[in-house]
């Protein structure tokens, strides 16, 4: 049974990568941080715009961060026309990643150094194994935990592995040298993804295909107070 079911899995790996184009959005939805005592999370008056983005881009994922709890996510996947499911986990973070994918997946999760719990997925028959992050702002030694943490699970799901969000490091720094040694970047075209113009937001992929990688800044999408914009990468297998 063992044998049959790597080989039913091979056989996904192989037809999904020859048919279709997979599209990932990664988008910081909270607001420009003020301090503790300031809210900085998603705006609930915000949802209308943020639900309108992903339909216009119509992702198979998106992976959102700073979403307030369960009870805001599954307030936008109803804006979303249950196309959706959804996963949030209401860990002691309140900097949460949520993740949407179109149609149905099998859930678990990843917890990190300093307690975030971020949301991974299985779909398209085990063909993909995605995972949505939102690392450490402002503790870089907690963060370099985070990304080894983050590393070790890409090395060990199976498929195509996508690991998106805002990772809060720059293209130059060491970290990010660590994650592009195992991983693809399928936004390096993308320059600045934020309000400030520098880049924290990345989609990051490897798979057992060659694949080929196109990214989107989609400017305009980012309405005040918000300071990220959301990135819409799309995978394509390579010809």
């Amino acid at each position: 049974m063992r044998i049959l079911a790597h080989i039913l899995l091979a056989c996904a790996c192989q037809s999904f990568a020859e048919a279709t184009v997979l599209k990932v959005l990664t988008w910081n939805v909270g607001r420009i941080y003020l301090g503790e005592d300031v809210e900085s999370r998603l705006d609930e008056r915000q949802l209308d715009h943020v639900a309108a983005v992903i339909r216009e881009a119509g992702p198979e994922v998106a992976c959102l961060q700073e979403v307030v709890d369960r009870a805001q996510a599954g307030r936008l996947a109803e804006r979303l026309g249950g196309e959706y499911r959804f996963a949030l986990y209401e860990d002691n973070y309140d900097r949460r990643a949520a993740m949407f994918v179109r149609g149905e997946a099998r859930w678990t999760s990843l917890t990190v150094e300093g307690g975030p719990q971020f949301p991974a997925a299985s779909f398209q028959d085990g063909a993909v194994s995605a995972l949505c992050v939102h690392l450490s702002s402002f503790d870089q030694d907690r963060r370099r935990k985070q990304v080894g943490q983050v590393l070790e699970w890409a090395g060990r799901a199976p498929g195509t592995v996508l690991v998106a969000g805002d990772f809060n490091l720059l293209p130059q720094s060491l970290d990010y040298t660590r994650l592009a040694a195992l991983l693809r970047d399928a936004t390096e075209s993308i320059r600045s993804s934020t309000l400030y113009g520098l880049k924290f937001d990345y989609v990051f992929y490897r798979g057992p295909d060659p694949w080929t990688a196109a990214a989107t800044r989609l400017d305009g999408a980012r309405k005040p107070p918000m300071d990220h914009d959301p990135i819409v990468a799309e995978l394509s297998p390579a010809k």
